[in-house]
C-alpha cells in the first residue's frame, strides 16, 4: 500500500505529531507494509496562483507553474490514497495548503480521483480544526475522491504537543477505518453534493467550444460526459437519474451561457 502525505504546514508541529501516530498504527495493522511518501510543501517552494485562468481556459498544462504542480497531481495519483496535514490558521488552512488548492481549483471543473481516498488531520489551539477538515475533505471530494475522512484535534498547545491518551486513541481509531477502507479497495457512491457538483460541470462543459474552453474537451474525450458520475463508481439508478436530471438543466444552462473568466 502506498500512501502519499502532503504536509500543509512549513514545519513539523502539532499536526505533524497526530500523523506520527497515525503513521504508526497503520504500519502496525499493516505489519510495515506501507510505503509513505512524504511532500512538505513548504519545501517545493511552490509560487504563489496568480490567478490567470489558463488551467481552466487552455488546460492546466499552460499554468506557468505547470511543471510543479503535475509532479503533485501525479504523486496522488500514484498513491493509494492520501493524507492532508494543515493546521487551523484564524479558522482556516494554512496558506501553503490554501496555495496548492487554488493550483488545482480546475479539478472541480474536471474531477478525475474518482478512486482515491483520503485523511485529513488538523489541530487548533481552540477553535477551527473541524471547520479545517470539513473544507478540505469536501474540496478533495468535489475533485473526485470517492471517501474522506477527517481527524481534527484541540491540541490546547503552541509547542511540543504531547497528545493525552484519549486522543492517541482517537487518531488510531481513524486511522485504523482509514486503513482498512484503503485496503479493501471499496468503492462507494457519491453523496449528492458531489453528484450535483459533478454534473453542474459536466453540463456546463457544453459552454463555448473546444478551441474557448479545455473543459469540453475534457470531458468529451474522458467520456465522462455521457455518465453521471466516474466510469466503474457505483451509482444506484435513482442517483442516475438525479445527476442526469442536473446534467439536463446546466446542459441548457450552459449552451446559452458565454463565458470569459476576465478577472
Amino acid at each position: 500500500m502506498k500512501i502519499l502525505i502532503i504536509n500543509g504546514s512549513a514545519h513539523k508541529g502539532n499536526t505533524w505529531v497526530l500523523v506520527e501516530i497515525v503513521k504508526k498504527h497503520m504500519q502496525e495493522l499493516s505489519d510495515s507494509n506501507i510505503d509513505f511518501d512524504e511532500v512538505h510543501l513548504k519545501e517545493i517552494g511552490l509560487p504563489f496562483c496568480t490567478g490567470c485562468s489558463s488551467c481552466f481556459i487552455r488546460g492546466n498544462k499552460n499554468c506557468p507553474h505547470h511543471l510543479a504542480v503535475q509532479k503533485l497531481i501525479d504523486k496522488i495519483e500514484e498513491n493509494d490514497a492520501t493524507i492532508i496535514a494543515s493546521p487551523c490558521y484564524s479558522n482556516h488552512v494554512t496558506a501553503l495548503l490554501k496555495n496548492f488548492i487554488d493550483h488545482l481549483a480546475f479539478k472541480t471543473h474536471r474531477p478525475s480521483f474518482f478512486r482515491k481516498k483520503m485523511l485529513v488531520v488538523s489541530t487548533a489551539g481552540g477553535n477551527g480544526a473541524k471547520q479545517c477538515t470539513k473544507y478540505l475533505r469536501e474540496t478533495f471530494m468535489c475533485w473526485g475522491f470517492n471517501r474522506g475522512y477527517e481527524l481534527p484535534v484541540i491540541s490546547n498547545s503552541y509547542g511540543e504537543y504531547n497528545p493525552p491518551q484519549k486522543v492517541t486513541k482517537i487518531c488510531e481509531r481513524v486511522s485504523e477505518k482509514f486503513y482498512r477502507d484503503v485496503a479493501s479497495k471499496k468503492l462507494y457512491s457519491p453523496t449528492f453534493v458531489n453528484l450535483l457538483v459533478y454534473n453542474i460541470f459536466r453540463g456546463m462543459s457544453h459552454a463555448g467550444t473546444e478551441d474557448e474552453f479545455y473543459d469540453n474537451k475534457y470531458w468529451k474525450e474522458t467520456g465522462l460526459v455521457d455518465v453521471a458520475y466516474g466510469a466503474k463508481i457505483p451509482l444506484p439508478f435513482y442517483k442516475c437519474f438525479f445527476g442526469n436530471i442536473i446534467y439536463s438543466f446546466a446542459k441548457r444552462i450552459g449552451a446559452k451561457t458565454k463565458l470569459t473568466y476576465r478577472k
